[in-house]
């Protein structure tokens, strides 16, 4: 597959053309969004956790859905796991443990939402002010892609000390451990955070800068 170039929060015309000729409700039409490789997956997966050059170039005009939509249920099956065991060991020894299934629910919404709407939402700021080169499909890539930080966060912000030290060190114990390790989860969460909000507005800046022209015209004809 020979990728187009010179994207710029858009597709080229040739694109655009082979596209309008797919029916929505063809599979061919949603084929083209996972038209990806093993090797593109990772090198985009990386230029998301150590970005070197701007995302938009990394994509080189080929936008994807299959990493943005493994990372996000990824990212929903980790919260779900480690909140499922994290009651676990809470509980252990008190009562019978039942699942809750809220966890998943929560997860699948937040983290779903947060990917579907947030893009959706910019692109439409975009073509509001006058943004020709506006594409949907690479604004989902680059907040899906931004998502791969909340894997490992999810991983290490979790911990069992709840379960695995009660009853065994004195309340008072208990206590300066549990404040730690919550102190320690927020700041794995300000971290994830923050990489994730450098990413995206290292990203998006350059693309965004070039509309403040259209909003000052905008503004001075109201």
């Amino acid at each position: 597959m020979q990728p187009d170039s010179g994207s710029f929060l858009g597709s080229g015309s040739g694109n655009q053309q082979n596209s309008s000729k797919r029916l929505l409700w063809s599979i061919s039409f949603y084929q083209q969004f996972f038209d990806v490789d093993t090797n593109q997956i990772l090198t985009r997966c990386r230029a998301a956790l150590y970005p070197r050059q701007n995302f938009l170039d990394v994509l080189e005009g080929n936008p994807d859905l299959y990493g943005p939509f493994w990372i996000a249920t990824t990212v929903v099956v980790i919260l779900f796991l480690t909140g499922t065991i994290s009651q676990y060991l809470a509980s252990t020894g008190k009562e019978h443990f039942a699942y809750d299934f809220r966890l998943l629910s929560g997860a699948a919404g937040l983290i779903y939402g947060y990917t579907l709407f947030i893009p959706l939402g910019l692109w439409g700021v975009l073509k509001w002010f006058g943004s020709e080169s506006a594409n949907l499909m690479e604004c989902w890539a680059l907040y899906g892609y931004a998502n791969l930080i909340w894997i490992p966060v999810a991983l290490v912000s979790w911990s069992p000390l709840t379960g695995e030290f009660h009853g065994c060190l004195v309340p008072t114990k208990i206590e300066t451990v549990l404040t730690n390790v919550t102190a320690l989860n927020y700041a794995f969460v300000g971290v994830g955070l923050a990489m994730s909000a450098v990413f995206l507005f290292r990203n998006l800046y350059v693309q965004t800068s070039c509309l403040k022209p259209c909003s000052r015209a905008f503004n001075a004809n109201l």
